[in-house]
């Protein structure tokens, strides 16, 4: 191995006392100064160099190779003196190598003995006697006995004789004639609906006149009534329907009539309707309504009022042609 350092005449004198150190000590340094050119050999053998120095101030151990292998190392300070190391040099150890790749998984170790079962805990004390249970309901009465057979049926009776027929009664006195057979009944509205916008058809006030027949008649009926808007909004509208029951309900056929409000500029505006019709009726009880409603709109309506003080009250006539 050739080692190479900063002075060339350090490693002289290194390699002089090297060679020397086995000598008695000197009073005065030995200083070896080759041929311009040359080098120093120092052998340790005939033919057998142990020590050279070239011309350059290479420095050459040509033993070194074949020497025993020892653990130290030899520093030097920053003048080229040497000695011991202090701990290993940063440059002694290599750079750690490429980690090499995983070995292959071991096999699975077996499985180990179950450990033993702990003793098992002492029992605990006994629970108290629970109270006894209420007791059950009686069982279901058994099934009733079988009837028994139906008793013989008893000889009818012998039909009696019919009474006499009793006498003719004496004639009444002939009833009082109606003026044609005509039965005449009328009604006038006692109060008005105002502000109507329901679409149900709603009895008008003392609208209403239950008779009764003693025999089956013709029936003619008549009706009017008027309503006007509550808004004076130009252009606003609504229907009126006015509608004739009988005995809570409206007729089959006929006595229904709608009559329309529409505003002019900046008014509320009136509007009537008459309706008329006949129909007839069995002997019994009847009550004859006449009923209205809003059936839509835009404005809410007032409908008919009071006949002792208002226009358009609303009026009903009803004739029973006998």
């Amino acid at each position: 191995m050739i080692l190479s350092l900063q002075t060339g005449r350090t490693l002289i004198a290194l390699a002089v006392l090297s060679v020397l150190s086995a000598l008695p000590a000197a009073a005065a340094d030995v200083t070896i100064t080759p041929a311009s050119g040359g080098g120093v050999t120092i052998n340790s053998a005939p033919g057998t160099a142990a020590l050279k120095v070239a011309p350059d101030n290479t420095v050459q151990l040509p033993g070194l190779p074949g020497a025993p292998i020892y653990t130290d190392f030899v520093c030097r300070d920053a003048s080229g003196i040497l000695g011991a190391c202090q701990a290993p040099p940063s440059g002694a150890v290599g750079p750690a190598g490429a980690t090499g790749p995983d070995g292959p998984t071991g096999p699975t170790g077996s499985v180990g003995p179950t450990g033993p079962t702990g003793p098992a805990g002492a029992a605990g004390p006994a629970g108290a006697t629970g109270s006894a249970g209420a007791t059950g309901p009686a069982g279901a009465t058994g099934p009733a006995g079988a009837t028994g057979p139906a008793g013989a049926t008893g000889t009818a009776g012998a039909i009696g004789t019919a009474g006499a027929t009793g006498p003719t009664g004496a004639t009444g006195p002939a009833g009082t004639s109606g003026s044609s057979g005509v039965l005449r009944y009328h009604v006038r509205g006692s109060a008005g609906r105002p502000g109507v916008t329901s679409t149900v058809a709603t009895l008008q006030p003392s609208m209403t006149q239950t008779f009764t027949l003693s025999n089956s008649a013709n029936v003619a009926i008549w009706a009017t009534i008027g309503a006007r808007s509550t808004a004076v909004t130009t252009g606003a509208w609504a229907y009126v329907d006015a509608i004739i029951h009988l005995n809570g309900s409206p007729l089959s056929a006929g006595g229904w009539s709608r009559f329309g409000i529409v505003n002019g500029t900046s008014t509320n505006v009136f509007n009537t309707v008459a309706l008329n019709t006949l129909i007839g009726l069995p002997a019994g009880t009847h009550t004859i309504e006449l009923r209205t409603a809003r059936s839509g709109g835009s404005t809410s309506v007032d409908i008919g009022g009071n006949s002792a003080a208002e226009v358009n009250p609303g009026e009903l006539t009803i004739l029973v042609l006998q």
